[in-house]
């Protein structure tokens, strides 16, 4: 498969078209209460880069600073070569070895191989965004919440009632603040722990098969209805690690999506990820990851 200029021309002007919106995030507490009108109110289209601009923004209101992010292309076998995870999972140890600031925030891209069986799913991408802040203590982490939470239900303006939350029993000293921002205890589906571990990819319970640097959180994720009925994970908050590292993450295209009530399908984003891992290789002066090859179906050279 190849991808040419034109394609490319094309599918950067389907993903950056629309209105730029520059309200300003404030500051929030875990006492806030938020109310909000759904996306689908607004006329404009919402962009992924407008998504992360605003969500930075809201963390640095917040005093969360940025941190370095991981390299898209990681020169390790897991994951085809590629960036499995989000924020400070990855990059902190990878850029410096060292603990993570107490608040900071890191944009990272990812690709995963896995999802490549669920490429017609709506809302499934060969490479997307997150964005998250993370905190070396849990004394934090209803604050760290809230900002999340705030930043979706008021800033972005997606309406409380089209929101789910997917966790196990292990999540529930956060009912209180999910309920502040309209998110009530009918809202929240519960899986058992052991079905949540055995899986291991979210939604309960946070620990990649084969991971290299093996990180094992608590979690739960956020979900937004769309009007279509698609069950879209917009967000995932991991708490209690064995670093003490809390980290909540959003998935940039994900909550664009939600803004708009239309999912990107995964054709969008080829071209864009051909673009990144050519230049993080070239970067980092590494040959093409085999991940490269096969989510673009093309033929390793010999």
């Amino acid at each position: 498969m190849s991808i040419d200029r034109r394609e490319f021309l094309k599918v950067t002007a389907a993903v950056s078209a629309g209105t730029l919106v520059t309200a300003a995030c404030t500051s929030v507490t875990t006492t806030s209460t938020a109310s909000a009108t759904s996306a689908t109110s607004t006329t404009s289209t919402a962009t992924p880069d407008d998504t992360a601009a605003r969500f930075k923004r809201c963390l640095e209101t917040n005093g969360y600073s940025a941190a370095p992010s991981a390299p898209l292309v990681t020169g390790h076998e897991y994951n085809g070569g590629l960036q499995y995870t989000g924020a400070g999972i990855s990059a902190q140890p990878e850029v410096n070895g060292s603990a993570p600031r107490v608040k900071q925030y890191v944009s990272q891209q990812v690709a995963r191989m896995e999802d490549m069986a669920k490429k017609n799913s709506p809302g499934t991408l060969p490479i997307f965004s997150m964005i998250g802040p993370e905190l070396a203590s849990r004394a934090d982490e209803d604050a760290c919440a809230a900002v999340i939470l705030n930043f979706l239900v008021t800033e972005m303006a997606l309406a409380p009632a089209s929101l789910r939350v997917t966790t196990t029993d292990r999540a529930k000293h956060f009912f209180p603040i999910l309920a502040q921002y309209g998110i009530t205890e009918s809202q929240i589906r519960l899986r058992p722990w052991d079905e949540a571990k055995r899986d291991g990819g979210g939604s309960g319970h946070f620990a990649p098969k084969g991971h290299p640097r093996g990180p094992a959180f608590d979690s739960f994720s956020i979900e937004c209805m769309l009007s279509d009925g698609t069950d879209l994970e917009i967000a995932e908050f991991l708490f209690g690690g064995a670093t003490r590292v809390t980290v909540g993450v959003i998935g940039v295209e994900r909550v664009t999506m939600a803004r708009n009530d239309r999912t990107m399908a995964w054709n969008d984003r080829l071209a864009a990820l051909k673009i990144a891992v050519e230049a993080d290789a070239k970067r980092q002066n590494l040959p093409l990851p085999p991940g490269y090859y096969e989510v673009l179906g093309i033929a390793k050279p010999a």
